[in-house]
């Protein structure tokens, strides 16, 4: 009868609903690790025809991702200003003034996107789409990232390229804003690689 009665008390138990927090694990992605060492950012522009080259270094990246649960995924890219490199200092320190990214001020630029998609492929090889904001100094603005995914056992192999419009950011005062002098386009190319 004892028997009877615990296996009675067992079949309850189990059978109870989960608490909220082990819930709120069980929706949550997974999150991922960035690795610095195998992830850049590196930006493409031209001045008067030449072209610029350099990269953003240092940055950070909080990603919480599953192909399967996109809706509750999400990135958060914080690129500091103190590791932008175009192997130029003077002109390192002039896009860091206040003309350009007044990184005095507003130290980092970020990104973040909590709206992801598959747009072809396959889920753990395949092109997504990212409907995001980019931030750059006090200037905030709807910003779609395409990239390709790779998905392998638990480290992640992501790659972009993509473009913005500086002026659009309000980035190159005065007679910087002249885009027969600097273009107004700016090239990005980005791979990110992060592990469970």
């Amino acid at each position: 009868m004892r028997r009877i009665a615990f296996l009675a008390v067992l079949l309850t138990a189990t059978a109870l609903p989960l608490p909220a927090a082990a819930l709120v694990a069980v929706l949550e992605p997974p999150q991922w690790q960035l690795q610095a060492d195998d992830s850049h950012i590196i930006f493409h522009a031209k001045q008067m025809g030449a072209e610029i080259n350099g990269k953003m270094e240092n940055f950070t990246a909080a990603i919480a991702f599953a192909p399967d649960m996109l809706a509750q995924s999400s990135v958060t890219v914080t690129v500091p200003l103190s590791g932008l490199n175009s192997d130029y200092e003077k002109r390192d320190d002039t896009l860091k003034g206040p003309d350009w990214f007044e990184a005095e001020k507003y130290p980092a630029v970020t990104y973040s996107c909590r709206d992801f998609s598959l747009v072809s492929g396959d889920a753990a090889a395949g092109d997504y789409l990212c409907k995001g904001e980019l931030r750059i100094r006090n200037v905030s603005k709807a910003f779609d990232l395409p990239f390709h995914l790779k998905l392998d056992g638990e480290t992640a192999h992501m790659t972009a390229q993509t473009a913005f419009n500086r002026l659009d950011f309000d980035l190159g005062r005065g007679d910087w804003s002249d885009s027969s002098i600097i273009a107004a386009e700016v090239m990005l190319e980005i791979a990110v690689t992060a592990k469970k």
